[in-house]
C-alpha cells in the first residue's frame, strides 16, 4: 500500500478548501437533522415503526439476548432495503451465550413442521422458519434463569404456548411477533402438552393435573390418582389423552391413564407394567408409544385398547421417545445413547452414543433423515443421515446487518462504515432493565443510516458497506464475525469509519474525539479530517486518539487495514457523559445541531477520501500490475456532466482506440487512438460541446496484424 498512501495525500488538491467546498456544498447541505432525530425516536421506541408489515414499537431495551435488540436489527437492515442498497446477514454466535444458555425444548409446528421453536431456561424463545434458515429470537426473559420455560408448543402457525417447570407461561397469537406473559399459578409443573384445538394440559405433583380451555389464561386442577407419579402426557386427538407414569408406592410399576373428554375425568388404561413408564409420544389416534425406565417401549395401534411390547435395551431408562411417522422413531436413554425402529416400534437398533457431560433435553426430527438435538450447550447437534451420526452446529440467534452501495468505478475496493445496534445497563443487576441507548448507541446506528440515504443519491467511485453489529456491549462475536466475513471475500478493504456515542452535546462546539489506528495512513487520515473540518467551517474540535481501535471494528485490527472511530468528549479517559449506560440515556438528550454538524463533517470527509483511493487505486495498479486479461472499467464520474474518465488495461502492449457513440450508432468522439504499452490507462472525456444523452464508449484492441482481438462497450450519460 506504500504507493497508494504516497498517492492519496500527495495529491494536489488535498487541503484546498475551494475544492473541498466546491465538491461537498450539495452533499453536506442534504443532510437532515430531522431525518437522524426521526431514527432516534424509531430506535429507541418513542415512535412506531413497521416491520414485517406489522406496526410495532422498539423495546427499549436492546440489550444481548432481547426482543428489541432483534427488533433493531430488523429495523437497520429494513431501512437500508428500502433505500435501495443489496443487504445481506451474517449470522454468528455471540461469546455471551457461552456462559449463559441451556436449550430446554424443542418443538415443531403441527402438520407443516416449520417453524421449528425453541427454548431456553433463560426466558428466550427462538423460531427456525425453514431448514435454510437460521434460529431468530423471538421472545427475552427480563429476569433470566428465574422467568424459566421448558416446553414450547405450536399449535398451529401463529398460536404458540410456551410453559416453564416454575410456572412460567407465554403466548402468542401472531407467530411470535407478540407476547402475553403471566404466572400460571402452578407450583412445580412436571410436563406440559397442549391440543390443536387449544386445551392445555399441565402435569403436576401428588397424581394431579392442570387443564386450560382458554389458552392457558385459566387453569382447573383435577385429581386423576394420588397413588401415582405422572411424567408425561399426550394428545391422541383433540378429546383422547394419554398420562403415563408409575405407582407413587411400588415405583417400579409403570401406569397408564387416559381421559377421552379432553382432560376432565380419567381412567386406568393398564396399571401393572414393569417398570416406570418415562414418556409418551403419539401421531394420531390410533398409534401412540410409551417407552420405560428399563429398555422397554409399548405401542398401540389401536388408540390404546390394545398394547404389544419391545426391547430397546434391558437397564436402560428412556429419557425421550419420538415417531415423525408410524415407522419411523427414536428413543434418547438417561446414558445419551440413541435408538432407532424403522417398523413402528417392534424392533429397535443401536445409533450411536454421546460423550458429553452436558444434560441432553430434547431432541426431533423433521422428516426421515434430519434431525436436531438440543440440551446444556451452546450448540445444538443435528443429523442428515437418521441418526447414526450427529454434528456440532453452532445456534447463530444474532446477525451483523451489512448494507453495500456499489462503487461506480471501482466496486471492488470498499470503505466500511460500523455501529451497533445493543445498548445497556452498566451494573449486572441493572443489565435487563430499561436502557434506551439514544447516544450508545442508537446515535451511531442513526449516522450510518443518514449516510446511506446521501450516498445512495450521491455514490463515490469505490464501493461503500454500512454494518450493524448487534452485541458491542456484551460479547464481541458480531465485530470478529464481521471481519472473517468480509476480508474472507475477493475484495479489498481499504478504510474502516466507526461511530459510537456522537450525539450527546458535552463540550459542544469544542469536542469530538477520532481514535485512529493503522500506521502512516491512519495519521494521515486524522489530518485530512482535521482540514476538512476547518475547510468547510464545522463548529467542531478534533482530538486524536492514537493506536486505539473501537470495538465494533475489532475484526479489522492488525490487517493492515486504517481503523478510524469518532465518538463525543476529548478521547479515553476524559470523559463519560452522565447518561452512560442509564435509563435517561433518551432521544430527548440528543443534540440535533451536534450529531447533524459530525455527520455532515463525515459526509464530506468520505467523499473526498473515497475520490483520494480511487486516484490511488489506479496509480498503484498503474505502476505495479499487468492485467491478466483485457479490461475496460465503467467511467467515472456516470452520470458526467461534461467530462468523465476511461479507464481500461492490456495484458501486453497493444493498438487500441475508444470511440464515443449516440444512439444511432454515430461516431461523435475519438478519445484514445494508438499503440500503448502493456498496463492500465487511464482516458478523459470532454464533452462540453456534446448534448446531453445516452452515448456509448467503445474499446478496440487490434494485433500488429491489424485483427481485432478485444471489443467492449459501455453506457454513459451525460447530463448538463
Amino acid at each position: 500500500m506504500k504507493n497508494l498512501t504516497k498517492t492519496i495525500f500527495l495529491v494536489s488538491f488535498l487541503f484546498n478548501s475551494s475544492y473541498i467546498q466546491s465538491q461537498s456544498d450539495s452533499l453536506v447541505a442534504a443532510i437532515s437533522s430531522d431525518s437522524l432525530m426521526l431514527t432516534l425516536k424509531e430506535l429507541t421506541g418513542a415512535l412506531p415503526i413497521t416491520l414485517g408489515g406489522k406496526v410495532k414499537s422498539i423495546q427499549q431495551t436492546r440489550a444481548i439476548l432481547t426482543t428489541g435488540n432483534r427488533q433493531a436489527s430488523e429495523y437497520f437492515s429494513q431501512r437500508m432495503k428500502r433505500m435501495g442498497l443489496n443487504v445481506e446477514h451474517s449470522y454468528f454466535q455471540s461469546t455471551y451465550y457461552k456462559v449463559q444458555l441451556n436449550f430446554t425444548g424443542i418443538n415443531a409446528t403441527p402438520v407443516t413442521n416449520f417453524p421449528l421453536w425453541l427454548c431456553s431456561d433463560w426466558g428466550e424463545i427462538f423460531s427456525m422458519k425453514d431448514p435454510n434458515s437460521e434460529w431468530e429470537s423471538r421472545l427475552n426473559s427480563a429476569t433470566p434463569q428465574i422467568d424459566r420455560f421448558d416446553w414450547v408448543n405450536p399449535l398451529n402457525q401463529n398460536t404458540i404456548i410456551a410453559v416453564g417447570k416454575t410456572g412460567n407461561f407465554a403466548l402468542t397469537t401472531d407467530a411470535g411477533e407478540s407476547w402475553t406473559k403471566k404466572p400460571t399459578g402452578i407450583a412445580s409443573i412436571l410436563h406440559f402438552f397442549a391440543s390443536f384445538s387449544g386445551t392445555s394440559i399441565a402435569v403436576g405433583e401428588e397424581g394431579a393435573i392442570w387443564r386450560s380451555t382458554d389458552l392457558s389464561s385459566s387453569w382447573t386442577k383435577i385429581i386423576v390418582d394420588t397413588n401415582t407419579t405422572f411424567r408425561q402426557g399426550t394428545f391422541i386427538s383433540n378429546s383422547h389423552i394419554l398420562l403415563v407414569g408409575y405407582d407413587k408406592l411400588l415405583t417400579s410399576q409403570g401406569r397408564i391413564f387416559e381421559s377421552k373428554d379432553a382432560g376432565v375425568t380419567w381412567s386406568v388404561v393398564q396399571n401393572t407394567f414393569s417398570s416406570q413408564l418415562k414418556t409418551v409420544f403419539s401421531t394420531d389416534s390410533l398409534h401412540a408409544w410409551c417407552a420405560s425406565s428399563n429398555g422397554e417401549v409399548y405401542y398401540t395401534s389401536s388408540g390404546g385398547v390394545t398394547w404389544n411390547n419391545s426391547v430397546f435395551e434391558i437397564g436402560l431408562s428412556a429419557n425421550k421417545i419420538f415417531f415423525c411417522d408410524n415407522s419411523n422413531g427414536w428413543i434418547l436413554t438417561s446414558k445419551n445413547k440413541f435408538f432407532q425402529s424403522t417398523d413402528g416400534g417392534n424392533n429397535w437398533n443401536f445409533l450411536c452414543s454421546f460423550d458429553t457431560t452436558n444434560t441432553i433435553s430434547d431432541f426431533l426430527f423433521y422428516d426421515l433423515k434430519n434431525g436436531l438435538l438440543i440440551g446444556k450447550e451452546v450448540s445444538k447437534k443435528q443429523t442428515s443421515d437418521g441418526g447414526i451420526q450427529w454434528s456440532d452446529r453452532t445456534i447463530p440467534f444474532h446477525y451483523n446487518v451489512i448494507a453495500t452501495i456499489n462503487g461506480t468505478q471501482r466496486p471492488e475496493h470498499y470503505i466500511l462504515f460500523t455501529a451497533h445496534t445493543d445498548c445497556n445497563r452498566s451494573t449486572p443487576a441493572d443489565r435487563w432493565l430499561l436502557a434506551p441507548g439514544a447516544d450508545d448507541d442508537g446515535s451511531g446506528i442513526a449516522v450510518l443510516l443518514e449516510l446511506a440515504r446521501i450516498f445512495k443519491k450521491y455514490p463515490t467511485p469505490i464501493t461503500l458497506k454500512f454494518a450493524s453489529v448487534p452485541d458491542e456491549e456484551l460479547g464481541g462475536g458480531g465485530a470478529a464475525n464481521l471481519g472473517t466475513v468480509l476480508l474472507g471475500k475477493p475484495y479489498t478493504c481499504r478504510l474502516v469509519l466507526d461511530f459510537d456515542m456522537v450525539g450527546y452535546d458535552y463540550r459542544y462546539p469544542k469536542s469530538v474525539a477520532m481514535t485512529y489506528s493503522g500506521g502512516t495512513v491512519a495519521d494521515n487520515l486524522f489530518t485530512k479530517y482535521v482540514n476538512i473540518i476547518s475547510a468547510l467551517n464545522f463548529p467542531l474540535l478534533p482530538v486524536g486518539w492514537k493506536n486505539a481501535t473501537p470495538p465494533n471494528a475489532g475484526g479489522f485490527r492488525d490487517k493492515n487495514i486504517p481503523i478510524l472511530g469518532l465518538m463525543e468528549g476529548a478521547g479515553m479517559g476524559s470523559f463519560m457523559q452522565p447518561n452512560y449506560h442509564k435509563a435517561s440515556d433518551t432521544w430527548s438528550t440528543i443534540n440535533p445541531e451536534y450529531i447533524s454538524n459530525i455527520t455532515r463533517s463525515t459526509a464530506a470527509f468520505i467523499h473526498n477520501i473515497a475520490t483520494d483511493l480511487f486516484v490511488g487505486i489506479s496509480e498503484e495498479e498503474n505502476s505495479n500490475l499487468i492485467p491478466s486479461s483485457f479490461i475496460l472499467d465503467l467511467p467515472y464520474p456516470n452520470p458526467f456532466n461534461s467530462t468523465t474518465t476511461l479507464r481500461f488495461g492490456l495484458p501486453n502492449s497493444a493498438k487500441a482506440s475508444i470511440i464515443i457513440y449516440n444512439l444511432l450508432g454515430q461516431q461523435v468522439a475519438q478519445v484514445a487512438q494508438g499503440y500503448y504499452e502493456k498496463g492500465y490507462h487511464t482516458i478523459s472525456w470532454e464533452a462540453s460541446n456534446i448534448s446531453s444523452g445516452i452515448y456509448f464508449a467503445q474499446l478496440t484492441v487490434m494485433n500488429d496484424f491489424s485483427n481485432k482481438v478485444f471489443s467492449k462497450t459501455c453506457k454513459l450519460l451525460l447530463l448538463k
